[in-house]
């Protein structure tokens, strides 16, 4: 080298030797080999912790619950103790026209169930206490009145005998089988088998069953007394219920009933099911002057007594139907209306109509208008009766009637019917 480049070179030395600045040891300097978390770390030692206003809320992890332990088999869930009661139901009133059971309906098909009754069921249903109101119909049902106004033998009182002997006398009461003299061809076909009157037996004799007539008025008329079982349908429903809720210590009946007749007027269908006004009195207890009583009226009375239940039963018919202004048979139309409400509420169901409406082949009957001429209305048989256009029942007529009265009892008493 010669003498000028090793001067060069010694004063480049001392230059640099003169301007170097010592650098400081950095206490988050990473090792060569740092990790990403050790990066990061070292990133946020360095950064301000204050961060930017905004608008936008940053997300936030959402923390995942642990896994539960699973219970143990024979674990027993407690429930934590707390100073809250639990909520209880309100007490919802009960509705007094709700049924509570299914409706038995005792109908012209229940009749042939008569000769299958067992004994012990014929027992049970003698025992059971019962009361019926009824008019002049409702006394066929038990004893015949005669057109002299007489009472002879008929209906449940026909059955317990048991000679029946060979039309027209036999061994019962001449109003227990068939008529006596000229036969119309109708009586004719009944008569000639005896089978339409079974052989009857002692055991259906009825001693607990007491039937009574409706209130009637007496009235002076040349020094006769003329009774009058029929005081109209508000009457017979308002006496019916003064007569069971007043019931005597002594009468102790299970069930009660009454029924209409086909004397009632139209006025029967725009009330009887509908009017709920004047059932009680202001004290609280029963209406027995209520001027429109109907359904309301008896459902109160038997809820006042759970110690017996009401029989409904349907009105007995005539052979002349009559129509109501509108041109409807009210009759007709109130037996309709008093079978779906029976139907609907659950209730015990004597279709009286319906038995004297129908032959015993099934075969329903039609009755006549005022001129006489057919209707297509469904009424009372003319075998079941002896007149022309009223409904009174024959021996033939009651002694169906009684039979399907047995059958009802029967099954009250706890027969299944089959």
């Amino acid at each position: 080298m010669g003498i000028f480049a090793a001067i060069f070179v010694v004063l480049l030395l001392a230059a640099c030797a003169s301007t170097a600045t010592p650098v400081a040891q950095n206490p988050t300097a990473l090792p060569p080999t740092a990790t990403a978390t050790e990066i990061i770390t070292a990133a946020a030692s360095n950064t301000p912790t204050t961060m930017p206003p905004t608008d936008t809320p940053m997300p936030t992890a959402t923390a995942v619950p642990p896994t539960p332990s699973p219970v143990p088999p024979t674990a027993t869930p407690t429930i934590a103790a707390t100073d809250t009661p639990l909520p209880t139901d309100t007490p919802v009133p009960p509705d007094m026209f709700a049924p509570a059971a299914p409706a038995l309906v005792i109908d012209h098909r229940s009749v042939d169930k008569f000769s299958r009754i067992p004994d012990e069921y014929i027992q049970a249903a003698r025992e059971i206490r019962w009361l019926h109101r009824g008019a002049s119909v409702g006394v066929n049902i038990a004893a015949t009145i005669n057109q002299n106004g007489s009472r002879a033998a008929s209906g449940l009182n026909c059955l317990p005998w048991t000679d029946l002997g060979a039309p027209p006398d036999g061994g019962r009461p001449k109003s227990c089988g068939c008529p006596q003299g000229d036969l119309p061809t109708r009586w004719q076909n009944i008569c000639r088998n005896q089978t339409n009157f079974l052989p009857m037996d002692a055991k259906y004799t009825r001693d607990n069953w007491q039937f009574e007539v409706h209130p009637y008025r007496i009235v002076t008329d040349n020094l006769q007394e003329i009774r009058n079982m029929n005081p109209g349908w508000r009457k017979k429903t308002n006496y019916f219920i003064q007569r069971v809720d007043t019931l005597g210590p002594n009468e102790l009946f299970e069930f009660v009933s009454y029924q209409m007749g086909y004397v009632e007027g139209p006025s029967i269908n725009k009330h009887f099911f509908t009017d709920t006004d004047d059932v009680f009195r202001a004290d609280g207890s029963l209406n027995y002057d209520d001027p429109q009583p109907g359904v309301a009226n008896l459902e109160a009375l038997d809820a006042a007594h759970p110690e017996f239940q009401i029989i409904w039963f349907t009105s007995a018919q005539a052979r002349q139907v009559q129509f109501d202004t509108d041109g409807m048979p009210h009759v007709q139309v109130f037996n309709d209306r008093l079978r779906e409400y029976a139907e609907t509420h659950g209730k015990i169901l004597f279709d009286l109509a319906d038995i004297e409406s129908h032959l015993p082949d099934g075969t329903p009957c039609y009755g006549i208008d005022v001129n006489g001429a057919p209707v297509q209305v469904i009424t009372v048989c003319d075998e079941y009766v002896d007149e022309k256009v009223s409904g009174h029942l024959n021996a033939f007529g009651s002694n169906r009637v009684a039979q399907a009265v047995w059958v009802m009892m029967a099954q009250l008493a706890g027969w299944d019917g089959e």
